[in-house]
Order: structure tokens, then C-alpha cells, then sequence
């Protein structure tokens, strides 16, 4: 039998392969006849570089008739994933992951601007605009109290209608106004007399005078009037000769409109001399009706 086994091959060397390479040379069972000197198989063939399998390998014996050159079973293998593609996931060995976002695309659009809020404009406005309306009131309020209070009442006004007059007789002047509301009307004496040699003695009225825009008007008794600056003698001048003046004699308040405003009485002019009442001569006089501003309170009816 020349040493063969029963399925035709050569029987394994003793004590199984190892690390000295006995195990069965790689390319099949020998192709020939007996063994050579040392009783080792025939000399390698065509399998792996140096005829023997693959170094550190396990020792290729089976048992006796399973004959030369049989491949080992296969094995558990290796780790999962040992020797095909790496794992994929967070932090594995898979293909490396997509660029950012928007990474070699158009930036992205910017972000819309926050939207202002106008509750402090239009609290603003509303302050400003209600403090513009008090100091309009209190502006308002306080021209309405100049033109109701602060004028002068007893200035003349307006000439509505004038008449020259003879001292120490009757007279009547009237004048009809129409307008709006009500309206104030004054009778003033225009007067211009010699001036006394004595500056103790001053030129005064004596008479009766009064106005009236209802009916017949009452005469109230003018007693000796001084002709001097008062609230109701107005532009008053005195020179070395003369004395010049208006002296108011009566006045209607509050005349509506449509209606005639008529005044009446009998004045004269003189000094007063040791307590007795003495005319004057070459006295120039005019009768002035004159209409005063109307106040705020004149348009209330």
C-alpha cells in the first residue's frame, strides 16, 4: 500500500501542524508516488507561496481518510463588521456624514426685522396734544378774562355820534345801534375852559344828566363835579391858560341791538368860589356819545 490511507491520500505527519509549518501543504493531495527521503509528503505544489498553508494557521490534520488537502470548516469569523464597511451612526466608522445646512447653497434669507411698538409714539401724541389743549384753555381762559375785566370800562370808545352844546340849556342826542348781542354806551362832555389864576380853584360841572335805551330817560344830579383826573374824567391836559377834558356824564349798559339809545339833561360849567358856584365865560363844550368794547359776557343774553 506503500503508506497511503484508504481514501488515496498521504496520512498527516504526527503531532498535528503548528507553528513549524507541518500542516498539509496548500494545492491538494501529493501527485505522484511514495514518499521522499524524510518521509514528508512530495514537495509542494502550485498553492500557496512556499507550498505551505498559511503561516500561524491552525494545523490542517483531520482524521486518518480524510486525506490531504480538505479546507478546514469555516470558522465564527471575526467582530461584527470585520472586513465589510464600517458602521454607519454618530460617532461610528460610516461614511462621513452630509455637509451643514446650507453648506454650498445660497445663503440663507435674512430674518425679518422686529416689529416696533408705537405705544410710545402714541402716548407721546396724546400728552403733547392734551398738554397743547390746557395751556390753549388756560391762554384762552385768561384773554377771556382781560377782555371781560382787564380793560379799562370807563375809557371812552367808539364816537358813534357827537353835537356842539351850549352851556346851561336842554339837550337831547340819541343814536340807534344795531349789532350783535349787547353793548355799552357812555355820554361824555367834552369841555375846554379858561384856567383859574388861582390853582386852588378848580373848574367843575353842576346839573342833570341821564341815558336811557328803553323809554324816557332818568336825569341824575350832577353836584359840582371837579374836573380833574379821575376814573371818569379822561384826557385830562392844563396849561398855563386853559384846561381841556372829557368828563363823563351818565351811561346805558347793556343796550340790545335794534333798539335807539337816548340822552337828556342840562349842565354849566364854573368854579367853585368861597363855597358858591360861579359860571365861566368863553367855555367851549361838545356833547360825545361813545360805544364801549364789547365783553365776552356781552354776547350771553
Amino acid at each position: 500500500m506503500n503508506g497511503q490511507g484508504q481514501g488515496g491520500g498521504w496520512p498527516p505527519p504526527p503531532g498535528g501542524g503548528g507553528p513549524g509549518g507541518y500542516g498539509p501543504p496548500q494545492g491538494g493531495p501529493p501527485q505522484g508516488g511514495p514518499p521522499g527521503p524524510g518521509g514528508y509528503g512530495p514537495p509542494p505544489g502550485p498553492g500557496a507561496p512556499g507550498g505551505y498553508g498559511p503561516p500561524g494557521g491552525p494545523p490542517q490534520g483531520g482524521p486518518p481518510g480524510s486525506g490531504w488537502g480538505q479546507q478546514p470548516p469555516p470558522g465564527p469569523g471575526g467582530p461584527p463588521g470585520y472586513g465589510g464597511p464600517p458602521p454607519s451612526g454618530p460617532g461610528g466608522y460610516g461614511p462621513p456624514g452630509g455637509p451643514p445646512p446650507g453648506y454650498g447653497g445660497p445663503p440663507p434669507a435674512p430674518a425679518a426685522p422686529a416689529k416696533k411698538s408705537r405705544w410710545g409714539l402714541w402716548l407721546g401724541t396724546c400728552c403733547g396734544g392734551c398738554l397743547l389743549l390746557f395751556l390753549g384753555c388756560i391762554g384762552g381762559g385768561a384773554y377771556l378774562g382781560y377782555l371781560e375785566e382787564g380793560q379799562d370800562r370807563y375809557e371812552p370808545g367808539e364816537e358813534v355820534v357827537a353835537q356842539p352844546y351850549t352851556p346851561d340849556t336842554q339837550f337831547n342826542i340819541f343814536h340807534s345801534w344795531t349789532g350783535t348781542g349787547r353793548r355799552t354806551f357812555a355820554l361824555w362832555l367834552e369841555v375846554t375852559a379858561p384856567a383859574p389864576s388861582d390853582p386852588s380853584m378848580v373848574p367843575s360841572l353842576e346839573g342833570r344828566a341821564g341815558c336811557d335805551s328803553y323809554g324816557t330817560p332818568y336825569e341824575r344830579t350832577l353836584y359840582r363835579k371837579r374836573i380833574q383826573p379821575s376814573f371818569d374824567v379822561k384826557r385830562y391836559t392844563r396849561t398855563a391858560t386853559t384846561i381841556s377834558a372829557w368828563v363823563e356824564l351818565d351811561r346805558e349798559y347793556g343796550a340790545r341791538s335794534g333798539g335807539t339809545i337816548t340822552c337828556t339833561g342840562n349842565v354849566r360849567v364854573g368854579v367853585d368860589a368861597l363855597g358858591r358856584f360861579v359860571p365861566l365865560s368863553n367855555v367851549t363844550t361838545r356833547l360825545v356819545m361813545t360805544a364801549q368794547p364789547q365783553r365776552p359776557s356781552d354776547w350771553v343774553d
